[in-house]
């Protein structure tokens, strides 16, 4: 979708959501480019991976249409990408955590859609299911992946915090398993 000098794609690749934004996204354009988003978005089941690298220009007021747009879909964000400095200074200023949002290589969107599958597991268990053993021990699992790809990268202090929440996380599972909990059938032991 074209909105004025602003470009706008939605482009669908399996379970994700990729929203590609281009040119300029300043006050003329904010609330029609809020609207578009929101809808091209809202349709999507699975993550949704924001694209930056043609954004040329934003003001503040496009700078805050984009943030509303990305705190809305934080829960299924999997990632901005290609930030340039300018744009990132903006949304920086508003209050978004760019560095913990971007993703710059293939491998950082696995990442993020790792994250993603830990914030549905939270989510499920959240809700009060009864094998919850089974599915914080897949929790675990998602952390020690994560944590492998981070060291991987260099990135060893948030390696080793992702190791410590995995044990921890397994842990839990084995407490919870250990009052009865199932871990595959989801009954508990008393029943």
């Amino acid at each position: 979708m074209n909105i004025d000098y602003l470009r706008v794609t939605v482009e669908h690749r399996g379970q994700v959501c990729e929203l590609t934004v281009s040119g300029e996204l300043d006050t003329c354009v904010a609330d029609k480019f809020a609207d578009a988003a929101m809808e091209a978005v809202g349709a999507a089941q699975g993550p949704v991976l924001v694209d930056l690298a043609g954004l040329e220009f934003m003001d503040v007021s496009g700078a805050r249409s984009l943030a509303a747009v990305v705190r809305v879909i934080t829960p299924r964000l999997a990632g901005l990408r290609s930030c340039r400095p300018p744009v990132r200074r903006v949304l920086e200023l508003l209050g978004l955590d760019v560095d913990a949002l971007s993703v710059d290589s293939a491998r950082d969107f696995e990442t993020r859609e790792l994250i993603a599958r830990s914030r549905e597991i939270s989510a499920y268990l959240a809700s009060g299911v009864s094998n919850a053993g089974k599915v914080l021990d897949d929790l675990a699992g998602s952390y020690a992946l994560i944590a492998s790809q981070r060291e991987n990268h260099g990135r060893l202090d948030d390696a080793e915090r992702l190791r410590a929440r995995s044990q921890a996380t397994r842990e839990h599972a084995k407490r919870l398993q250990g009052n009865g909990f199932s871990g595959s059938t989801g009954t508990s032991a008393a029943e």
